[in-house]
């Protein structure tokens, strides 16, 4: 987490703050990282209302991106102002969980065809669920393959509440968007 966090700190990336229920986003930077005393401590926001959402005991979400890389976490607790300085900030305990998510453009993992992953799709809007073949997973999505021509059956941009992949490790069960559709025929 520390060593996430210190990535955003040397390298000065601006902060997005949201708090929960509220739209509005407020700017702020890392300007302190005690791993001794578990603290963290947030620059003044910009603009400065957010401040009394802070003092409020509203829980927040903090976002920032180190190079393609989007580190994010949620708060712990109200933070203190802290004016020992000579400039103000707000310190709160280091968080106890930080997602840490790498995109890659256009980067697929592809999966061998002997090890394919068995995949059902099924959900409110299909009659009987459709099962298929996991192809590759990107970060943002996937890409599935079924037998035959499918495209009446389905809709883009309808989400199927009810995806199963048998990955390796356990069943998956997901709701998915589908974002394309394209039926080949054979030969």
């Amino acid at each position: 987490i520390s060593s996430n966090l210190r990535l955003l700190l040397d390298s000065h990336d601006p902060l997005i703050i949201t708090f929960h229920e509220r739209s509005q986003r407020f700017q702020s930077y890392l300007v302190d990282l005690d791993r001794e005393r578990n603290m963290i401590a947030l620059d003044e926001m910009i603009p400065r209302d957010g401040e009394r959402f802070l003092l409020a005991g509203e829980p927040f979400r903090v976002e920032g991106f180190h190079e393609g890389v989007r580190i994010a976490w949620e708060s712990n607790g109200p933070p203190t102002i802290d004016e020992s300085n000579g400039s103000r900030c707000y310190r709160t305990t280091l968080p106890d969980e930080v997602v840490y998510h790498q995109r890659r453009n256009a980067f697929r993992a592809a999966l061998k065809l002997a090890q394919l992953v068995n995949v059902n799709l099924d959900g409110e809007k299909l009659k009987s669920p459709i099962s298929g073949k996991l192809l590759d997973i990107p970060a943002t999505g996937c890409k599935l393959r079924f037998e035959g021509d499918i495209t009446s059956r389905l809709q883009l941009g309808q989400v199927y509440d009810r995806f199963n992949a048998d990955l390796p490790f356990g069943k998956m069960t997901a709701p998915v968007e589908l974002r394309y559709l394209h039926h080949e025929e054979r030969i």
